[in-house]
């Protein structure tokens, strides 16, 4: 598959693939990291991803679309689930680019399309910050919800790159976004002990719906006028 699976935790119509998910990201060795990281006793898991094939993710920072509230303690893991080859295209982060605030335009914040355009010039001009560590089976990376990261492209389509990426929040916090300006409410279900945020339906199964809804949003990411008329329409609240 090329395309990721998001919100794997909590998939109604497929639960023992959600409960492997839910042991691996949830699991007491990767809540213990978490505390090591934090010192925050208690992590919720906000979002979740799993890789087939190498989707060659763009450098941004998550906190432009997921982060704490108040900012910049949300944090993130990347799991990996096989030796990850270098010809795979591997995980990359910018080590200490959670300390750049970059100055925004009205339409970089409003619009995926222009943001991501910003950092990709950023990120040419820094090619020597990226680093692609060669991650086994079962190792796991941690980066704040501030640092640049992204993947390389894929060398040889032979080789994946199975993995999973899961986003935390210490359950002090409450959950928003960089440039939102209330937070956000949240429902929960609470697996073995740890909070995994509740998946609309919509979201977690395929159908004609709820791909057009993507695809319109998508292509609504990319239109900054177009994305700031929807935010205000839903009352500066963003479109999932």
């Amino acid at each position: 598959m090329r395309e990721a699976l998001r919100s794997i935790h909590d998939y109604a119509d497929y639960p023992h693939f959600s409960e492997a998910a839910r042991q691996i990201i949830g699991s007491q060795q990767v809540m213990s990291a978490l505390i090591q990281l934090t010192g925050s006793t208690e992590h919720n898991v906000m979002q979740s991803f799993f890789f087939d094939l190498n989707a060659a993710t763009p450098a941004h920072q998550d906190w432009y679309y997921l982060d704490s509230f108040p900012g910049g303690h949300l944090l993130a893991g990347w799991f990996a689930l096989e030796d990850i080859k270098e010809e795979a295209g591997r995980f990359y982060v910018m080590p200490g680019s959670h300390l750049l605030e970059f100055d925004l335009t009205s339409e970089e914040k409003a619009s995926n399309g222009p943001y991501m355009k910003k950092l990709k010039n950023y990120l040419e001009s820094h090619k020597e910050n990226i680093h692609a560590p060669a991650l086994k089976k079962g190792d796991v990376l941690f980066w704040n919800s501030g640092t640049i990261h992204g993947s390389l492209e894929t060398v040889n389509n032979q080789y994946y790159r199975k993995s999973m990426t899961a986003h935390y929040l210490p359950s002090q916090y409450q959950f928003g976004k960089r440039y939102c300006s209330e937070p956000r409410p949240i429902d929960y279900k609470v697996y073995g002990g740890v909070k995994y945020r509740a998946v609309h339906p919509l979201h977690s199964r395929y159908s004609l719906k709820a791909k057009l809804i993507t695809d319109l949003w998508q292509y609504v990411q990319y239109q900054p006028t177009l994305a700031r008329l929807v935010r205000w329409m839903r009352k500066g609240k963003p479109l999932e």
